[in-house]
């Protein structure tokens, strides 16, 4: 913690009751995503050991509406570690950092202004490895207590009054969110065992933790092994979330399938069963024809059939790359067929990320999952709003009338106007606008898929997200398409899976009901160069049916 201008607490006379803390317990470990974080589902660990530069992630925003709190349990090895709670994220010139709280080194508890450089530290009776609860009894974060795990006030703060250099008359969540990291200095390693948002039932939680899935997971199957995807020409598909469809008793695969030799613009089709999805026949290298840009990579992805034509659209992924070879910023478009996915003609491109130049890290909007939400597609994407600092959207989504994207796309070879979900409303442009996020703690995603299940009557989610050396499958469901339930993991194993790509088993695999199918492509070292190397198609049936 930074030292500069720090002052001396005013002594202040702790109260001798705690306020009780609300209801619902929501466990924040699981919305940090990082590959150099490791979560074994009890435990957070940063390890920084081998470093010489700091190391930080986070999460949020995070709404408030009522007091709230958490429960915190955690220890350092090293110079320092910790958890800072704060009220907005600082994107110049629009919202100047407001100061913030750390919880870090033992028995202290910190408040600071980055823009003085203004730190005061208070001492509260807690040592590393013994939890205790940090309560705000307002939701703008004005008043609060530190409790012990006995139910002891250990210290009671008014940040409106007590500070000394530091203003915050609003409190330390003015705007009614807040957002956390945690970070450790070089030649450290931070372990949290507990860190649990204590919020009421009622309200954007109560909501948001209501899930409707009775929630049974099989195990992971194999459908294709690493000697068949290569026998048959496959090696590196699918390279996107897939696009199926169904004529009869056989499904249609289709996903990007990049060639050792360079060429990154080919997708692949396999027709065949669930079982065997290359049962029937394959085409390897089919190129999206009449590209309208110039792109290092393109191909995918989800795919839609309209009922009245047959023609079907694919939303596929595109890359340009930095030609220094440093960064990857990427778009989402469509392309048509109208001989059910034998050859693609290029419409356009749809979305791209309000930050439009390079970073020293990939940026873009993802492979374009989407559904059919009344008379619109809504289309989930990654969003990027600023290179530094740097703050990702990890799901978003933007929307287009269903007969609008039809007309212009049979009829004119062309797309429309999307449009990105934004504070509320949709008048931010698919192509450099902003967008918010829609799912709470704004955690991290990998790749993601969705489907409307009619046995649920609500829209579900799978998302993957790095985490470690492994990445996590989750499932969460909305109602409207916008508003989504906490993620509850669904595949926690060691490994890879990417590509999440959920199949229904009915007529229409986009449609799922009370079983259905995630696939998802699985390996032990994706970031290992060859990610493909030891890839193989993977599955798992998911069922949502009571007593599970």
């Amino acid at each position: 913690m930074a030292t500069s201008n720090a002052t001396t607490a005013p002594m202040i006379t702790p109260t001798l009751t705690a306020t009780p803390a609300p209801d619902l317990s929501i466990d924040l470990l699981p919305f940090i995503h990082m590959d150099k974080v490791t979560y074994d589902g009890r435990m957070i660990v940063m390890n920084n050991m081998e470093s010489t530069n700091w190391l930080g992630t986070g999460a949020g925003p995070f709404p408030i509406e009522n007091p709230f709190g958490f429960k915190i349990q955690y220890s350092v090895h090293g110079d320092f570690g910790g958890i800072t709670l704060y009220g907005n994220i600082d994107i110049p010139p629009d919202s100047p950092s407001l100061p913030r709280i750390v919880i870090g080194y033992a028995g202290k508890i910190g408040f600071i202004d980055d823009q003085t450089g203004t730190t005061q530290d208070f001492d509260i009776p807690v040592g590393y490895g013994e939890p205790f609860y940090l309560n705000f009894l307002d939701p703008k974060g004005k008043i609060i207590e530190v409790v012990t795990e006995t139910g002891q006030v250990a210290k009671h703060i008014d940040v409106t009054k007590d500070l000394i250099g530091i203003d915050l008359p609003d409190g330390l969540f003015p705007n009614g969110e807040f957002f956390y990291g945690i970070q450790t200095a070089p030649k450290s390693k931070l372990d949290i065992s507990q860190f649990a948002l204590q919020v009421s039932p009622v309200g954007v939680y109560g909501t948001a933790t209501e899930t409707k899935c009775s929630l049974s997971v099989g195990d992971q199957e194999v459908i294709l092994s690493n000697d068949q995807l290569r026998a048959a020409g496959l090696k590196n598909w699918p390279d996107t979330v897939l696009g199926v469809w169904r004529d009869g008793d056989t499904y249609h695969f289709i996903g990007a399938s990049p060639q050792d030799n360079g060429n990154l613009q080919y997708s692949a089709l396999t027709n065949g069963t669930l079982d065997n999805p290359i049962a029937d026949s394959t085409e390897l290298t089919i190129p999206i024809r009449g590209v309208k840009d110039t792109f290092g990579y393109i191909g995918g992805g989800p795919v839609y059939r309209d009922p009245q034509s047959g023609t079907l659209i694919l939303f596929y992924d595109t890359e340009k790359y930095r030609p220094d070879g440093s960064g990857v910023h990427n778009t989402t478009g469509m392309a048509k067929s109208t001989d059910n996915g034998k050859t693609w003609t290029d419409l356009g491109v749809i979305v791209d990320t309000e930050f439009p130049g390079w970073a020293d890290w990939n940026v873009g909007t993802g492979n374009g999952p989407f559904t059919i939400n009344g008379e619109y597609f809504y289309i989930y994407i990654n969003d990027v709003l600023v290179a530094n600092p740097r703050f990702d959207i990890g799901t978003t989504v933007a929307r287009a009338k269903v007969s609008d994207v039809l007309n212009a796309a049979i009829n004119q070879n062309t797309v429309v106007p999307w449009f990105k979900y934004y504070q509320g409303g949709w008048d931010q442009p698919g192509i450099g606008g902003k967008s918010s996020p829609i799912e709470i703690g704004n955690p991290q995603s990998n790749m993601f898929y969705v489907s409307y299940n009619e046995y649920l009557d609500r829209y579900i989610k799978i998302n993957d997200s790095v985490q470690g050396n492994s990445t996590i499958l989750y499932l969460s469901e909305s109602t409207d398409g916008i508003h989504w339930t906490i993620r509850v993991p669904i595949d926690v194993s060691t490994g890879y899976k990417v590509y999440p790509t959920i199949i229904g088993l009915g007529s229409d695999p986009r449609i799922t009901g009370k079983d259905f199918y995630v696939y998802y492509v699985f390996t032990p070292n994706w970031f290992e160069g060859d990610a493909h190397g030891q890839a193989i198609l993977a599955r798992r049936k998911i069922s949502c049916g009571p007593g599970n």
